[in-house]
């Protein structure tokens, strides 16, 4: 199901995973903003299976800067 927290959609997925949740510590936080940054930019990443299935926060069909962007404003309350 989604649900909303701050104004950002959390989607839990059918593996449990929480959407935006990229690096499965079980908060969505800057860190995760890190690890999509790092994938939109070409960068190594820890868990990129785990980062395309849960990263799209916005729903746009991709896992890109925007995701990242929407996960940092999320962590400082944004």
């Amino acid at each position: 199901g989604q649900t909303t927290a701050q104004g950002l959609p959390l989607c839990v997925g059918a593996g449990g995973g929480q959407s935006g949740d990229v690096n499965g510590d079980g908060a969505v936080d800057i860190a995760d903003a890190l690890e999509i940054a790092r994938f939109s930019v070409g960068l190594s990443v820890t868990n990129s299976a785990n980062l395309q299935a849960l990263g799209d926060v916005n729903s746009d069909g991709g896992v890109d800067i925007g995701d990242a962007l929407a996960i940092a404003r999320h962590s400082v309350g944004l």
